[in-house]
């Protein structure tokens, strides 16, 4: 049993990838003839796909060049057929096991390999520049989408609204729940309040019914879409109210009432600068 648990230990992410490499392959085989089975030949698909996952194995000689590579490949991949990268669910597994690897490599490679020093894997300021013009372009293409799909129809464009309303409505009470005898300052629980869910992923998965064909489903994504945007919209303004509140504490902390000017503290708040402090002597 120890022996089992030793070799689990050393090669279970081996296992892992294998596994997804063969679930990537088997599945591009067999839904060859479907409708959103890539285009070009299976003997070139399962190859590459196969190979494209596998180049995770050599994560333990190169920790950073191999999940990079892995999504390198997938990018190049995507050129030559755009479905060949999104029909196998064994490259959605693979590539979530890369992504882990790349933003979590210092605690999760010295875990996986002992002996491998942590600091090597710490982002530098190279690294956050990158992260940064990565981030710009993710959030560019993301406004961009959002401007195809937002809907004409006024319709929908109140359905939107209307929905942004009620996830307001209904998470107030939700945060008053979870963040009871939390600690958190009145401040920090309407922050909480104003951030309502918002982002991509509806977005996208609300394109899935009618990628599939479902009838029905033509206003389901410009209907989402709306949705995404007023969420925005209300996390901006939301925030932009909340953060301008002023905090009741930090004034007393000060020896101020809010509103007034009787504290005694420090300089800035007596009436006369060169009036003393109690025990201070008089210059």
């Amino acid at each position: 049993m120890n022996r089992i648990r030793s070799f689990l230990s050393r090669r279970g992410f081996d296992l892992l990838i294998v596994a997804a490499a063969l679930l990537s392959a088997v599945e591009i085989a067999v839904q060859r003839h479907s409708k959103e089975a890539p285009t070009t030949t299976p003997w070139f698909t399962v190859p590459v796909v196969t190979a494209a996952v596998l180049l995770l194995l050599g994560r333990r000689r190169f920790p950073f060049a191999a999940p990079a590579g892995f999504w390198i490949a997938g990018g190049a991949l995507s050129f030559v057929d755009g479905r060949l990268v999104v029909l196998p669910s064994g490259l959605f597994v693979a590539g979530m096991a890369a992504s882990l690897l790349l933003g979590n490599a210092a605690s999760i490679v010295p875990r996986l390999f002992p002996g491998a020093r942590p600091e090597e894997f710490i982002a530098s300021q190279t690294t956050a520049v990158m992260q940064d013009q990565m981030s710009f372009l993710i959030k560019s293409f993301f406004f961009f989408l959002i401007g195809l799909m937002f809907p004409t129809n006024p319709r929908l464009i109140i359905m939107g609204a209307v929905a942004v309303a009620f996830l307001f409505i209904f998470r107030i009470p939700a945060v008053m729940l979870v963040l009871r005898g939390r600690g958190f300052a009145p401040k920090e629980r309407r922050l909480v309040d104003v951030s309502i869910p918002r982002g991509l992923a509806a977005g996208v998965l609300a394109t899935l019914p009618l990628q599939y064909g479902i009838a029905g489903m033509e206003n389901l994504a410009p209907a989402l879409f709306a949705l995404i945007v007023f969420s925005i919209l209300a996390f901006a303004i939301g925030y932009y109210i909340v953060n301008r509140m002023e905090e009741p504490g930090v004034a007393r902390a000060y020896g101020v009432d809010a509103g007034s000017n009787q504290g005694r503290g420090t300089d800035s708040y007596r009436d006369d600068p060169n009036e003393p402090t109690p025990g201070e002597p008089r210059r």
